[in-house]
């Protein structure tokens, strides 16, 4: 019936930003909400095979809600964008997607892709004859290639259900999915195929499966970020559509619905339930050496939304975790985790860890330890791996349920020397030009000696001078026993727990706010500890600036009631590595002295000016900056007679320090002097005698005055 399918693997465009949905996934399968989207067919075949597809879904109304858009895959008038795959009105469960012979435009190609890689939906299931999605689906899972087999004729082939599978369970009702012609690909592993053709069944003894024809990527798989979280959809990728034709359509009707939300419920493929995953870093070390394991539990409840951002899950509940370390590994050191509460358990020497009780955040979690394989266990070291696995649903249970997966590793032992180095630092900071103190140890933990080891401790421009003795243990030789400058050994020879150890004194240069020492070992015919070479430890000690604080009085040394005192204080960073923390500066004026004002000028910040007493606090100070405040402030009543000093102080955040070594920095002003006020002089109050000539001399006046009308009148 179905005679052509178009395999278009390259030329494959993804859209940018997506708009998601502001609602989480519904809880479980009992209330799907599903979007069934179709090509536009011409043929009368595949009209009624798209037609089935779409009425195998929208049967499940009112149950679930179902929104068709049929011919929306080729609709290039008002093409499928990322708004239709995710509404307003929350995600889609389950997004169906139905090819014949007509290909999905590149719209629809891109807004599917995009949105099974960034979970716009919980699933999406696509009956993909045409393969349009297929290129999205391979990019899901990146550790396989597939390859498409030759398209198998005949009329009615049906596919059959995997049932060794641990996503089989949920296609119980669907052990035989009936189609025509299809094909099939190779390179599919076990447990990601779900249904082959009938006439290529998996052998019973065989984990190699011949040809897959639906395959699945659940969750825990899909896009994994590079912590190993997933990011993308729970994908369904069937070579088929055929199995929705009239005549197969009469034996599949309302199963294949039935199965694939199966699916999303708890247990299934789809479910949103947490997953484990695990690995060593390396994955082979010699006897002694050390493997850090790493266990990942993701959340796995997360959407985007519509604006395009990814909103993780709901933390969960009840989590734990039992790893049962497979013999001769052991702990070497606590375990750590990014798990929240609980109860973490495991130390050196022992051969499990556990934890219990822990809720696992909406990022997911780690649980991090140092595993070695004792050097006393040298005899199992024969190249070959030890498995180490946690049963899902067993060893790691939540509240929420377990995806099906098992979180397998393997570390292997060779029979070779192995080269340890180490480096520690005495100081956690020193400030610029102080010295800090390192010691580098190199070792040989292995059965065997090793040659043509290299070593290369370099002096970096962090450093301004560097200093070194060396010292051996274990039958071993120092090259020189002291020196200066870079360490540079070739062709190093260290038996079997020989040892090196230097001390290195290393001034800093004082031109960054951290300083790293790195020593580089070639481990010659051996190999390192940690499995990965060169071997290389580094220690980094912070570098800090140093706050100065300088005060000084600029009015005169005596001042009258009344008068402004003027002072400069200037906070400064004296060196080239900048105080990136905040400063406190305070001068709380002593008593003698009223509050005024006071401004500031250079690395102030956004404030300049305000009232005294001063309090202010600078973001920090670059290299060579400084601050300098000018306080004006005026000399009280209560200081008359008295010698007034001021003080202020700064007090940098720790750990940055002032340039002293000390917590806390001040500078005083030299004292002024408060003297009175000056007497003010009284206004002159004539006296009787003057007040008498004064009279007397208005009483001539007037007579003189009389006696002039009188001689005119005359």
């Amino acid at each position: 019936m179905i005679s052509r399918i178009k395999r278009r693997l390259n030329g494959f465009v993804k859209v940018g930003l997506l708009a998601g949905a502001a609602i989480a996934f519904s809880s479980n399968a009992t209330a799907a909400k599903i979007l069934v989207l179709t090509t536009a067919e011409t043929a009368t075949d595949a009209i009624a095979i798209n037609n089935n597809c779409v009425s195998e879904f929208t049967a499940l109304q009112p149950t679930h809600t179902v929104v068709a858009m049929p011919g929306k895959l080729s609709d290039n008038a008002s093409p499928l964008t990322m708004q239709d795959l995710s509404p307003a009105t929350g995600p889609y469960d389950i997004v169906v997607t139905c090819t014949v012979y007509a290909a999905a435009n590149q719209a629809a190609v891109s807004a599917i892709a995009d949105g099974m890689r960034q979970r716009t939906a919980r699933a999406f299931f696509n009956f993909d004859e045409h393969a349009s999605f297929m290129p999205a689906f391979i990019a899901a899972k990146n550790d396989w290639t597939l390859a498409l087999s030759t398209i198998r004729g005949g009329s009615g082939e049906p596919q059959i259900l995997n049932a060794r599978s641990i996503y089989a369970d949920a296609f119980a009702g669907l052990p035989v999915m009936g189609g025509h012609s299809y094909g099939a690909y190779t390179g599919v592993p076990l447990d990601n195929t779900l249904y082959t053709p009938q006439s290529a069944p998996i052998p019973p003894n065989s984990d190699i499966v011949p040809g897959a024809s639906t395959m699945v990527v659940p969750i825990e798989q899909s896009y994994l970020d590079g912590n190993g979280a997933p990011q993308g959809a729970c994908l369904f990728q069937s070579s088929d559509v055929s199995m929705f034709d009239s005549v197969r359509y009469l034996a599949n009707r309302g199963r294949i619905s039935a199965a694939f939300i199966n699916a999303t419920a708890p247990g299934g493929a789809c479910s949103l339930s947490p997953s484990i995953s695990k690995s060593f870093s390396a994955n082979s070390i010699a006897a002694g050496g050390t493997s850090i394991l790493t266990i990942r539990i993701n959340n796995n409840g997360g959407y985007t939304d519509a604006a395009g951002v990814f909103q993780p899950g709901a933390p969960v509940s009840n989590l734990k975790v039992q790893d049962n370390l497979p013999a001769p590994l052991q702990l070497d050191g606590v375990p750590t985790t990014t798990c929240s509460g609980g109860s973490l358990t495991g130390s050196s020497g022992q051969t499990a860890l556990g934890l219990e009780g822990a809720t696992l955040p909406s990022g997911g979690c780690t649980i991090t330890a140092a595993v070695t394989w004792p050097a006393s266990a040298v005899a199992a070291c024969t190249g070959a791996s030890v498995i180490n696995t946690i049963n899902a649903g067993v060893e790691f249970t939540t509240a929420g349920g377990t995806a099906k997966q098992n979180a397998t590793a393997a570390l292997a032992c060779a029979p070779v020397a192995s080269v340890q180095v180490s480096k520690s630092v005495a100081e956690r900071n020193v400030m610029a030009g102080a010295a800090a103190h390192f010691t580098v140890s190199i070792r040989n933990i292995g059965p065997v000696a090793g040659t043509g080891i290299v070593v290369s401790d370099p002096v970096s421009s962090d450093w301004s001078s560097v200093t070194w003795t060396c010292s051996a243990t274990g039958g071993a030789s120092c090259p020189s026993e002291s020196g200066a400058g870079a360490i540079a050994v070739n062709g190093l020879t260290l038996p079997a727990g020989g040892a090196l150890s230097y001390a290195i004194a290393a001034v800093s240069a004082g031109s960054a706010n951290s300083a790293t020492n790195t020593v580089s070992v070639s481990p010659g015919n051996g190999q390192c500890s940690s499995g990965a070479a060169p071997c290389i430890a580094s220690a980094t000690v912070a570098v800090l600036g140093g706050v100065q604080i300088d005060k000084s009085r600029t009015s005169g040394a005596t001042a009258k009631v009344g008068d402004t005192v003027e002072y400069k204080v200037q906070v400064s960073n004296p060196t080239g590595v900048p105080v990136t923390r905040p400063i406190a500066i305070a001068d709380p004026l002593p008593a003698g002295l009223e509050s005024g004002h006071w401004t500031c000028a250079g690395a102030c910040g956004t404030t300049t000016s305000g009232s005294l007493p001063l309090a202010v606090t600078l973001d920090g100070l670059g290299p060579q900056a400084s601050a300098t405040f000018t306080l004006s402030a005026v000399a009280a009543a209560s200081g008359q007679g008295a010698s007034v000093i001021n003080t202020a102080t700064a007090t940098p955040t720790a750990p940055e320090l002032c340039l002293n070594g000390q917590a806390q920095c001040s500078a005083s002003a030299d004292s002024v002097q408060i003297n009175p006020s000056a007497p003010a002089t009284p206004t002159a109050v004539p006296s009787l005698s003057q007040w008498a000539l004064a009279l007397l001399s208005l009483v001539l006046g007037g007579c003189a005055v009389i006696s002039v009308r009188r001689t005119r009148m005359h």
